[in-house]
């Protein structure tokens, strides 16, 4: 189609092109809302007031709410894909890409005022399965060769993280998933089920094996050196037999292990989990813990993030005492 340009005005836009700049101005308006005061205000009549339209303009191009919401969530995670570069260069050191890799993220993600409004429209919409499932959609990748996953994977653990890092791999393109067990099958932490259900999925699971080293070749994994194990007297012993696994990636799935030297005995243990009172505070000043490595925390991530809510009310009331 032709459109005649004035020499005065330039070029007329479409009507494709400004119904996009409306609906790009809507979905902004909506995201500074929700950012400045709540999800419960962003109606579509105070959505309309405050972009300068009527509700039936704003319902012209969104019908509903839960449409509107749907599109302000795709928005925002495709302006965090647009703002930078998230991944490292993989000719960095293994220190430094773990470094730029949490500074990034710090930057593009969660310092972000968008991430807090994804958060609210996550947590306000759990009971409208429309915007759920286009949660979901959102959450998977277009194109799975994009992401930096292995094509042969190796995942050294035994519990349930072990199980959802290799199911993930596999589920994110990866062509071989293994995971490698120290113990049997019954010594796992994983229960039968998740060890079932990764089996189900493509992951082969190999017992009775402890990592001995990860060969490598121009800064690159090729594989991991595993010894045979076996029970001898009650001990766990090497049996002086040896395998290889090819890899390009390996997940280090083992637990966790409190370092004492930082804060010597600031951090007090009871079987080797952190002492905290009820509010996550430990024995050393302005330091807290939750989740399950405090003592009588469970193995829930609904648990931890209630341990998270806790402690940043204890937090922001002891710094603003």
């Amino acid at each position: 189609m032709n459109h005649r340009v004035s020499p005065k005005a330039g070029a007329r836009r479409t009507h494709a092109e400004r119904s996009a700049a409306t609906r790009q101005h809507l979905i902004a308006t909506a995201i500074d809302v929700i950012q400045h005061r709540s999800l419960e205000e962003m109606s579509i009549h105070e959505l309309a007031k405050s972009a300068g339209m009527t509700s039936g303009a704003v319902q012209h191009h969104f019908e509903s709410k839960a449409v509107l919401m749907m599109n302000v969530l795709s928005e925002l995670i495709e302006s965090t894909v647009r703002s930078g570069e998230l991944w490292p260069s993989p000719a960095l050191s293994a220190r430094e890409r773990a470094v730029k890799f949490v500074q990034a993220v710090w930057r593009l993600v969660y310092a972000q005022p968008r991430f807090i409004v994804a958060w609210n429209i996550y947590l306000g919409c759990r009971n409208q399965p429309e915007v759920l499932g286009h949660i979901a959609e959102l959450r998977q990748s277009a194109d799975l060769s994009t992401l930096p996953v292995g094509r042969r994977v190796v995942v050294i653990g035994g519990g349930m993280t072990a199980v959802d890092a290799a199911v993930q791999s596999r589920k994110l393109g990866a062509e071989e998933v293994t995971i490698v067990y120290r113990r049997g099958a019954e010594a796992m932490s994983a229960s039968a089920v998740e060890q079932q259900w990764a089996q189900t999925n493509g992951v082969t699971i190999r017992h009775w094996a402890a990592p001995k080293e990860v060969l490598s070749e121009g800064g690159a994994v090729q594989g991991v050196r595993f010894a045979a194990t076996a029970l001898s007297g009650g001990k766990l012993v090497e049996t002086g037999e040896t395998f290889t696994l090819a890899a390009d990636m390996v997940l280090k799935a083992i637990g966790q292990t409190f370092v004492a030297e930082p804060v010597g005995k600031g951090i007090a243990l009871e079987g080797g989990r952190i002492v905290t009172d009820a509010e996550g505070q430990t024995r050393l000043a302005r330091v807290w813990a939750g989740g399950d490595c405090r003592v009588g925390g469970r193995d829930l991530t609904v648990e931890a993030v209630e341990h998270g809510k806790v402690a940043a009310v204890s937090i922001h009331a002891a710094l603003t005492a």
